[in-house]
């Protein structure tokens, strides 16, 4: 009776390889023509890879590897009032960045003019360039993958012909067709620098003691990713510079306070102060500008020159807690303490951008421009909700937009008794 193929070693032997007469070091190099002919014999496509997403690693992938240093100095400049500054540097390069390796080479805006005019008919063509579509793609300086339709482009039908990937065009694969999708590939080229200073200060009296300390810092990467199962972040597969940017971590200024005092009839008041500039915020055009099929294209500064990534900042958040408390010895080993504490004491709403530097586009809000155009952000920002916490016009008016949230919670008080014995 016949088998049915359901092993790897029965799916070879259908085209006459047998697994069992190889060594484990030659086990037998089989071609995409070969796996073409197994498909076949199991029933399925001659093509077992149409549409697939492959992800791997490259072959030299490596871990991150850092190099750092840093040095303090700290003197004390009256009894118990201490000073010090401290500088930390630290590089990291071979960080993980997602790169999809199955695209084709960026067009210029007229080599891509060319190819719509090459492959539409004499109508549709004249029909780009009497509604401003080709004028868009050569004023732009854009460079055009054009694996999907350009956003922000008006084509006759609502489409327009688009280009292959390599894997699947029969010019640079004339013997077999992968019909691959996205070959996503985790490649060890990322990189990051980060440098702060920090001044600190600690005193130390019998009415109290404070520890202070700010940080002016600087924190640079060409791609934020941890660990991402998928996706790229970047906005053009072919050129990384305007990647290296401030990290979605980077916070330019920090500022940390603990003082306590000690206060007669056995009262004793602290508090904790945070004060933070805001994180680094990605913007966006909102349509897919260079027709990748991804939606992280960024507005133009002028034709040609994209703004940087995370170019702009998310809102500072001030917090300040207090705590008071009250004792009441009975004798050595027994004493009451009352406490209140207060949360966010001067209520501060502290009203952030939910997405810091991911490649969010679901609202409005992180959108430079009103509407989705080749040419946004070469005429400023369009969009008079960009980086409002409410909306300025439209229907929703006035509301806040769903895209922020708090950063802190409202202020809130918490009463607690302990009996210590």
């Amino acid at each position: 009776a016949a088998c049915t193929p359901n092993t790897l070693y029965r799916q070879f032997a259908v085209i006459g390889i047998n697994l069992n007469t190889a060594a484990l070091n030659s086990l037998p190099d089989v071609t995409p023509a070969q796996i073409a002919q197994i498909s076949e014999r199991l029933g399925f496509s001659s093509n077992p890879f149409v549409g697939a997403q492959v992800t791997g690693h490259a072959e030299d992938f490596k871990n991150p590897r850092s190099y750092q240093f840093g040095f303090g100095v700290e003197h004390e400049l009256a009894t118990n009032l201490v000073f010090g500054i401290d500088y930390s540097f630290v590089k990291t390069d071979r960080l993980q960045r997602n790169r999809d390796l199955n695209v084709p080479s960026p067009l210029t805006g007229e080599q891509y003019r060319a190819f719509l005019q090459a492959n539409n008919t004499a109508a549709n063509y004249a029909t780009m360039v009497s509604n401003g579509t080709i004028d868009q793609i050569l004023q732009s300086g854009r460079t055009y993958i054009a694996l999907s339709t350009p956003g922000g482009l008006t084509f006759p039908g609502g489409s327009v012909t688009t280009r292959q990937r390599p894997t699947n065009d029969p010019a640079l694969n004339p013997n077999f067709r992968f019909n691959l999708g996205s070959v996503q590939v985790r490649e060890s080229t990322g990189k990051s620098l980060y440098q702060g200073l920090t001044f600190r200060t600690r005193l130390v009296r019998s009415w109290g003691q404070l520890n202070a300390y700010y940080t002016l810092s600087r924190n640079k990467s060409d791609d934020d990713n941890e660990r991402d199962s998928g996706g790229v972040a970047y906005a053009n597969p072919y050129d990384l510079r305007n990647e290296y940017a401030p990290s979605r971590l980077d916070r330019t200024h920090q500022f940390v306070a603990n003082p306590v005092f000690f206060l007669p009839f056995d009262f004793e008041v602290s508090s904790a102060i945070r004060l933070r500039s805001g994180t680094p915020l990605n913007v966006y055009t909102g349509v897919d500008a260079n027709g990748d099929s991804i939606f992280n294209d960024r507005p133009l500064f002028v034709p040609g020159v994209e703004i940087p990534r995370n170019y702009f900042r998310n809102r500072a958040v001030y917090d300040m807690d207090l705590r008071v408390q009250k004792s009441f010895r009975f004798d050595e080993t027994r004493r009451l303490v009352f406490s209140g504490e207060f949360f966010n004491v001067f209520n501060t709403p502290n009203i952030v951008f939910r997405f810091p530097g991911t490649n969010n586009t679901s609202g409005p809000l992180l959108n430079y421009c009103s509407t989705g155009s080749q040419l946004c952000g070469t005429s400023g920002i369009t969009n008079p909700s960009f980086l409002q916490t409410r909306y300025v016009s439209g229907p929703l008016a006035g509301q806040i937009n769903l895209e922020t949230n708090p950063a802190s919670q409202v202020f809130q008080v918490q009463l607690g008794a302990r009996f210590i014995f």
